[in-house]
């Protein structure tokens, strides 16, 4: 079911689910000041898509010297952008290329299955959404970008599957 959510709920409980996680690397977090915006959204999809952009940062920037992931969020004509960004210095051009494809990952045998990515790309297109990586920032940075919680665009989404309990 599609419930309109505040974009601070759903990275509430993003943290709530890695934030140990980031504190026992010695990660800082840093969350958007102003998070009130609305979606309409299945929470549990979105809160999927965040945690993997969160997980994946937390991944790439352990070895880094004071590591920092940063969300920020942004509403415009398009929609609510959500930005999550790291202290790493981006994504090789032949990684880049390869990112959203099943099964591709840059991550040690055990480490992951390379489809976080390819599945977050897809929840936010299936929400009316774009989910990108950000060639033009320094570091490295992916936008997830919602239509806000009263967009026509959000009409047909009842058709996303879901996945029933039990």
């Amino acid at each position: 079911e599609l419930l309109v959510k505040s974009v601070k709920e759903l990275l509430d409980d993003t943290v709530a689910l890695c934030g140990d996680r980031i504190k026992l690397n010695g990660i800082s977090l840093k969350l958007p000041e102003k998070s009130d915006y609305q979606i309409k959204c299945n929470p549990t999809q979105i809160v999927q898509v965040f945690f993997n952009l969160v997980s994946n940062a937390a991944d790439a920037i352990a070895t880094i010297k004071d590591p920092w992931i940063e969300i920020s969020i942004d509403q415009n004509a398009e929609g609510i952008s959500i930005y999550f960004t790291d202290c790493g210095s981006g994504i090789p051009e032949a990684v880049r290329e390869k990112l959203m494809q099943p099964f591709f990952t840059t991550k040690g045998v055990g480490k992951g299955t390379g489809l976080g990515l390819s599945l977050s790309k897809g929840i936010v297109e299936k929400h009316g959404g774009k989910f990108y990586y950000d060639t033009t920032c320094s570091n490295t940075r992916f936008i997830v970008q919602m239509p806000n919680a009263n967009s026509s665009v959000n009409e047909n989404l009842d058709t996303i599957p879901q996945k029933k309990a039990g």
